[in-house]
């Protein structure tokens, strides 16, 4: 009888090992479909920066090549021969800048209507 209730103690011991490993596997399962979540939205959220990495790059490309043109424009302009006239001197005047020609006008305000030329020409 001192046998037979030992062994019915050590099933019932078993038993409840047996339901705790099933808790075990539960909560094992479910930590994996948290970090599955986890992980589906952290693609996303790489995704979209991604995307928003390369329309910031693209945006800073057309305005850098713009500035480039820009440059350029007023360059060529600025080096013409001695009596020829460039976009820059044929310039009419405007309320910003009442001068008769472009060159008399401050360096931002060149700039700026370079940079209207070349946005302008590059569409």
């Amino acid at each position: 009888l001192g046998t037979m209730d030992n062994a019915d103690g050590l099933a019932t011991r078993f038993a409840k090992l047996g339901r705790f490993g099933k808790f075990l596997r539960f909560i094992r399962v479910a930590r994996m479909l948290r970090l599955t979540r986890l992980l589906h939205n952290a693609w996303e959220v790489s995704r979209l920066s991604l995307v928003m990495f390369r329309g910031v790059r693209m945006i800073l490309g057309v305005l850098l090549s713009s500035h480039v043109v820009a440059c350029g424009f007023y360059a060529i302009s600025y080096f013409t021969n001695e009596g020829e006239m460039s976009w820059v001197d044929r310039w009419e005047h405007s309320e910003h800048c009442p001068m008769m020609s472009l060159r008399q006008c401050d360096i931002g305000y060149r700039y700026l209507v370079s940079y209207y030329w070349a946005i302008t020409t590059l569409n």
